[in-house]
Parts: C-alpha cells; sequence; structure tokens
C-alpha cells in the first residue's frame, strides 16, 4: 500500500498524456475517460491548495487522481519494452471510439456496461506480468467471442518450461453462486482446445463488489489495518462462493491446465493517519490468493506473488534494466 503518490503526480500525467499523443490516441470530450485522464493535474492543484480536496468532491478527487496515477506509472514501465506493441489495441480503447460513460479506474466500481474497463484489468495485468518473463500475448480487444480467447499469455522466467495464460474475469452482484461460475468460465477458457498455453491461472476482479464508501469512510490507524479491512472485503467474496460448496467442484476446475491458487485483484482508496497526526489518501490493492482448499501450485504461488510485488512497487513508470527492478 502506498500513498496517493503527489511526488509523481505531475510527472506521471505529462508522460501518460505525451504517450497517448504519440500513439494519436485522443479520449472523447467530455468524456469519463478524459476527466479521469485530467484527475492527476486537480491532485497537483489540490497539493498547491488543500481546501479544493474538501466536502463531498473529496472522494471522487482523489480517487480518480489515485486510479489513473496507478494505471498510468504501470503503463510506463512497460511502454520501453519491446512487448508493448501487443498491448497498443487495449490502448487504443481510450481513444475516438470509446462511449462517453466508459471508464479505465480499477479502483472504483465500473460504469456498466463497460468493456472498456474490463480490458484494461486485462491491460493493468500485462503491465505486470511483462516484467516476469518474455513472449507475452495481449488478447485483441475485439479477438474473442465472448471470452474465449486467453486473456494474457507469457512465459515467465520462473517457468521457462511452459507457457501460461492468465484468464481474467470480473464480477458484480451478491451472489456466491455468480462468483464460482465466473470462476468456472475462466477454467474452461484456459482449458479450451483453442488455448495454446500449458498452464493459467483463473484472475477474479472484484472492484464492482467491493464496498469503497466503506473503505474511504473509516480512517485507519494504519496502513496495516487498512490492508487488513481491503482483504476482509475479498475474504468476505471467497466465503460467498465457497458457502455449501462441495470440495468436488472445486477439484474439477483443476483436472486440466488450470493450476492453483485462484487470484483475486482488489484496488480501493482509503485515508490513514500519517505518524504526524494528519489523514492521508492512501491506495489500497492486492491480488490475493485462494488455494481452494487444495495444493497449490509453487510456480503459480510465484508468479502471483511476484506480479503482486510489481503491483505494490511499480509507482513512478520506470522499466528498470539488468539488475534494477522497474519502479
Amino acid at each position: 500500500m502506498t500513498y496517493v503518490p503527489y511526488l509523481h503526480a505531475d510527472s506521471i500525467a505529462d508522460r501518460f498524456l505525451a504517450l497517448l499523443s504519440r500513439l494519436e490516441i485522443k479520449p472523447p470530450t467530455a468524456s469519463a475517460i478524459e476527466d479521469e485522464l485530467l484527475s492527476t493535474f486537480r491532485l497537483v492543484e489540490v497539493i498547491k491548495r488543500p481546501e479544493r480536496a474538501q466536502g463531498p468532491e473529496a472522494p471522487r478527487i482523489l480517487r480518480h487522481a489515485a486510479g489513473l496515477h496507478d494505471l498510468a506509472a504501470k503503463i510506463l514501465a512497460a511502454e520501453p519494452l519491446p512487448e508493448f506493441s501487443q498491448f497498443e489495441a487495449h490502448m487504443r480503447l481510450l481513444g475516438a471510439e470509446a462511449r462517453t460513460s466508459d471508464s479505465v479506474l480499477q479502483n472504483a466500481k465500473a460504469p456498466v456496461p463497460n468493456d472498456t474497463n474490463r480490458k484494461m484489468t486485462e491491460l493493468y495485468l500485462a503491465c505486470l506480468a511483462v516484467h516476469l518473463g518474455t513472449n507475452i500475448k495481449l488478447d485483441a480487444p475485439s479477438g474473442g467471442k465472448g471470452g474465449d480467447n486467453p486473456d494474457i499469455i507469457f512465459c515467465p522466467e520462473q517457468d521457462s518450461g511452459r507457457v501460461w495464460t492468465l484468464a481474467i474475469k470480473s464480477v458484480s452482484g451478491r451472489s456466491g453462486q455468480t462468483y464460482f461460475d465466473r470462476i468456472r468460465e475462466a477454467a474452461d477458457q484456459i482449458d479450451a482446445p483453442a488455448c495454446p498455453a500449458d498452464v493459467g491461472m483463473v484472475v477474479i476482479n472484484i472492484q464492482n463488489v467491493l464496498d469503497h464508501d466503506a473503505l474511504w469512510a473509516t480512517v485507519f490507524p494504519t496502513e496495516v489495518a487498512a490492508c487488513a479491512a481491503l482483504r476482509a472485503q475479498i475474504e468476505e467474496v471467497i466465503d460467498k462462493a465457497r458457502k455449501d460448496r462441495p470440495q468436488q467442484e472445486w477439484d474439477d476446475l483443476f483436472r486440466g491446465k488450470v493450476v492453483r491458487p485462484i487470484l483475486f485483484l482488489a484496488q480501493s482508496v482509503a485515508r490513514v493517519r500519517t505518524p504526524a497526526g494528519p489523514e492521508m489518501p492512501s491506495a489500497i490493492k492486492m491480488i490475493c490468493m485462494f488455494g481452494a482448499q487444495g495444493v497449490v501450485d509453487p510456480k503459480a504461488q510465484e508468479i502471483a506473488f511476484l506480479m503482486n510485488h510489481m503491483m505494490q512497487t511499480i509507482l513512478a513508470g520506470r522499466p528498470g534494466a539488468q539488475g534494477i527492478q522497474p519502479s
């Protein structure tokens, strides 16, 4: 978890808009995406005039700024890499064809329907996976039929002998059966004959299930407490999927190429009291592993751990180099 990164906000915004300009991507005027792109500049103004982040608009300004900053940092850290050309089709979803209500934010509930937001989840995770291996491929935004194709394929350094895939599904509502159905759909996607990967993991994005307002309403005494509150909400989702479910249903998911753990992706914004006393808006985010009451594949666990690490540490949009981690 990190405080909303005021120090890098101006630089990240300028560099990200420059990248969009080089790719000739222009968000629709007066669209939600345009408003989100401008949010980091508003954050800089808030630094200069803190009173602008007071009142009912404060959560929206800070959430938009934190969410856009985090996504932009991940994209900028991947942009110099050769595989980035695989990501450009997803980037172009931010352009003129985007609907006015489309949102790229991963730390707030997305308007429904919002295919662009789901594709930004794929792009976000690809920007983490690209630092773990080679030959990454991101399924074209319009390339799948009902999500049949694998979302991300890559060859991680941690398991160079196998090709891996991530199958990503977003969930909404409060039904544990719905959560399990999405998990099963992702597993079927990995096991489908068309999937060229040797092995894969299911990723469930729960941004539309989280109670973001409750996380914002509480002033947490420490970063650890804020992360614990986010983890508790993830565990509620897992518990709903598990309730009254025979173990056989879980085990059946892993009879083909799918391996444990199932990954749950969650992002939000909370307020944390600093050692000096004042509260500080803080980005809280994590990839949480669920073993489905079975043996976790050690390579999958290592990959998930490293992706979560990249999620926490890539904040300045720097790609890293030989012996230097991206940051």
